[in-house]
């Protein structure tokens, strides 16, 4: 990940994502720089570059966050367009 990509950084850590009927672990990111759209890019690692990223979400005025009925600490993220991400806050016990 690049410096100033680090210095823009919300929040980050581990989550699992859906990709198709199973959940996967991925390291998600969450940043903004200055008055642009935030986005929310997931890796397969917590040791990846900005350029790896598997998929990068811009978080548009009119994309829509919501809770995942049926499981605990869950939101889904639904772009404009129907395109649809889930994924849930790993829980360490």
């Amino acid at each position: 990940m690049s410096q100033g990509l680090k210095e823009n950084i919300k929040c980050q850590g581990f989550m699992h994502k859906k990709g198709g009927m199973r959940w996967q672990k991925r390291y998600f990111v969450l940043y903004q720089q200055g008055t642009r759209l935030a986005q929310l890019a997931y890796f397969r690692d917590g040791k990846s570059h900005e350029e790896d990223a598997r998929a990068t979400l811009e978080l548009a005025p009119d994309t829509k966050v919501d809770t995942l009925l049926g499981r605990a600490h869950a939101f889904q993220v639904i772009l404009k367009g129907g395109l649809e991400t889930t994924a849930a806050i790993q829980t360490v016990l």
